[in-house]
């Protein structure tokens, strides 16, 4: 069963639908996530440019509520979360439905987002970690048809895990995945 749920964030206005019948915690919106929106809608007012330009790599993105606010906000957000079909499938169909030309009819200005399949307690794919080579403008050709010619890694600007611990177990397989992405 999907639940509307509706946040507003400054000028930006995000619809999601929290999932209630699936027993994944990936499919429910946490009151960190929008808590984490209304930080970088704090840090983009103070800069000139926002977070256009800057790259923004989420674990644990759930509902996608922060990944596409940071999308919104200019920034090239690539939103993982592990391999669970009804997870990753509702991540991209909010993913689309928040697309600016969706909600308003208009052209979308900038909304570089991708969405990848990451567990914790594997290393990164090659694919996701491609990404970390590649510019932003190259993230639309899909995330499996990456490929790199010995570029240097661009590094993310942020790496992100809101909402993604419930209990002490899984925070080492947590730091683990963040130590290998940072180093992709």
């Amino acid at each position: 069963m999907a639940a509307p749920y509706s946040l507003h964030v400054g000028a930006h206005s995000l619809q999601i639908a929290e999932l209630t019948d699936t027993h994944h915690h990936g499919t429910t919106v946490w009151p960190a996530g929008e808590t984490v929106c209304f930080y970088f809608r704090d840090l983009a007012a103070k800069s000139t440019n926002g977070l256009t330009g800057r790259r923004v790599l989420e674990l644990g993105s759930g509902t996608g509520i922060l990944a596409i606010y940071l999308a919104l906000l200019g920034a090239a957000v690539v939103a993982t979360d592990q391999d669970v079909p009804v997870i990753l499938d509702n991540l991209r169909a909010k993913v689309d439905h928040n697309r600016p030309n969706a909600l308003t009819g208009t052209g979308a200005t900038s909304y570089d987002i991708v969405v990848a399949a990451h567990n914790w307690e594997t290393a990164p794919s090659a694919a996701l970690c491609r990404l970390a080579r590649l510019p932003a403008s190259s993230w639309a050709s899909g995330i499996n048809d990456l490929s790199t010619t010995g570029s240097p890694p661009m590094p993310w600007d942020y790496i992100i895990a809101a909402k993604c611990i419930y209990t002490l177990e899984p925070l080492p397989l947590l730091l683990q995945s963040i130590d290998c992405l940072v180093g992709s």
